[in-house]
């Protein structure tokens, strides 16, 4: 209150938002803030000019250039200004970007003479530098030694990389400009953080690259092809991974990420049939390192290859190491995985088991925030039929709703979703929703046609075809199952 009665004295006829925009930028500092009055006042366009007010206006580089920086000694200045890159300061990190050590020494001096200089815990281990101050050192260095700021921003990256901080490293990489590094590392953490729910950071990192510098990177590339999978974006999908597969070494001497990532995009995206998946996917566990995160998708569409080509028995173990793997390393993973699963205790008449595995799928997907990601329509699609077979309607419509609503706005492979439209349709026969079902069924059809030889896939839709038949004709309501015995009867 006292900062918007402070600003408005100087008759700047501020809204509550424009005034909590000021407030957050100067951290209600009052020098700080007469300073944006002063830069605000005259303008013509004062929401524009609210929003972009920082720390290199000249303003405030002036007043701080004199207040701070002339006051200090050379090297001071040079280690203000060169730290400035980072977003939180500590002895190691400032050591490491500036080649030097005694570091901690200094960032504590400067806290004891100058009140920009935050101290962020108790122990003198970290710190940062009032936002307006970080952000005229910024512009500072940017007019003195332009020249450095890549580097300095590099071997930021390189010392966050090397002390598992990926956030830091990758923003730090895209700033110096170093594309492959930002493409390493952003390949490396996608599996972990696809699974947390950080689609949307990802994306962020990728725009901010752009399209031309993401092509020239194999591995932003693929990056870029797992990004729009999971969004559901297949063609898109299929685009980037065309691109990676030009870069990759096809020469088949030894293990290779980029040529073993290519097989597994393609079994992903499952265009030659469900042979040709377990083919690719088997191609891209050979070719990747055996303790990578990247193997518990291969085992993952290994064991959906097996069991779409009819052989369950296989695809059981196949599928436990994927959802094994993915608890650590991609819950999207572990939850495709546990979702398969369900479908075969379905089949083996064990419903028991199903709804265990069905909710722990739930949970997960829960947990981790993934319920909006297209990818897991197929995890809203057996909780469906899962429920609905237990009885449990109420939660099977609301997973039948999530189901379809994903469905419609995705580009997933056709085994994908044909096998998710025959599982949410045998859910909304129980639902007693025939005409749904019947919907379903059609645009199953139309996909099953993309993957002639998923001989399970082609058994169900014809047994929850039969059975939506035979329950209309009936007019009322029997007992529906996915069981194998079932569909031979």
């Amino acid at each position: 209150e006292e900062s918007g009665a402070l600003l408005r004295d100087l008759g700047l006829p501020l809204n509550d938002s424009q005034l909590d925009l000021i407030f957050d930028r100067t951290e209600g500092w009052p020098v700080a803030l007469y300073l944006a009055g002063f830069a605000l006042s005259g303008q013509s366009d004062l929401g524009t000019a609210v929003k972009s007010f920082a720390g290199d206006d000249r303003i405030v580089v002036d007043y701080l250039r004199d207040e701070f920086l002339s006051l200090s000694d050379p090297d001071a200045v040079d280690f203000l200004t060169r730290t400035s890159v980072l977003d939180e300061l500590s002895g190691p990190v400032c050591d490491a970007l500036l080649d030097r050590t005694g570091s901690a020494e200094t960032l504590e001096e400067l806290t004891r003479s100058n009140s920009l200089v935050i101290p962020l815990d108790r122990h003198g281990g970290r710190y940062r530098y009032h936002h307006l101050f970080a952000e005229m050192l910024r512009a500072e260095l940017r007019r003195n030694e332009p020249d450095a700021v890549a580097e300095l921003h590099a071997r930021a990256s390189r010392w966050y990389a090397e002390n598992s901080d990926l956030d830091r490293a990758i923003e730090h990489a895209i700033d110096a400009d170093e594309v492959r590094l930002a493409g390493d590392l952003i390949w490396e953490g996608f599996p972990e953080m696809s699974g947390r729910g950080r689609i949307a950071t990802i994306g962020a990192w990728l725009e901010r690259l752009g399209e031309e510098r993401v092509a020239s990177s194999p591995r932003l590339a693929l990056s870029s092809a797992h990004l729009h999978l999971n969004l559901g974006e297949g063609a898109r999908a299929a685009h980037w991974t065309r691109i990676a597969a030009g870069s990759a070494d096809s020469s088949g001497t030894g293990l290779d990420p980029v040529e073993a990532d290519v097989y597994l995009l393609q079994a992903i995206l499952g265009t030659g049939g469900v042979v040709q998946i377990g083919k690719d996917a088997s191609r891209a566990a050979e070719l990747h390192r055996p303790d990578v995160p990247w193997q518990a998708p291969c085992f993952l569409f290994r064991g959906v290859a097996s069991h779409l080509a009819g052989h369950p028995e296989r695809a059981r173990p196949l599928l436990r190491e994927a959802a094994q793997r993915g608890a650590l390393v991609s819950p999207v993973v572990q939850a495709l995985a546990l979702s398969q699963l369900t479908l075969i205790a379905l089949d083996d008449d064990d419903p028991e088991t199903a709804q265990r595995l069905a909710t722990q799928a739930e949970d997960q997907v829960s947990r981790c925030g993934l319920s909006e990601y297209r990818s897991m329509a197929l995890v809203h699609a057996v909780s469906a039929v899962s429920y609905a077979h237990g009885g449990r309607m109420e939660r099977a419509e609301r997973h039948a709703r999530d189901a379809e609503r994903l469905l419609t706005r995705a580009d997933m492979p056709p085994w994908y979703e044909a096998e998710a439209r025959i599982a949410l349709a045998g859910a909304c026969i129980r639902l007693d929703d025939h005409h749904r079902a019947r919907s379903l069924l059609d645009d199953a059809q139309a996909f099953l046609e993309m993957t002639p030889d998923a001989a399970i896939l082609a058994a169900w839709l014809k047994g929850t075809d039969a059975a939506l038949r035979a329950v209309s004709a009936s007019g009322g309501e029997r007992d529906l199952s996915l069981t194998t015995a079932e569909l031979r009867t």
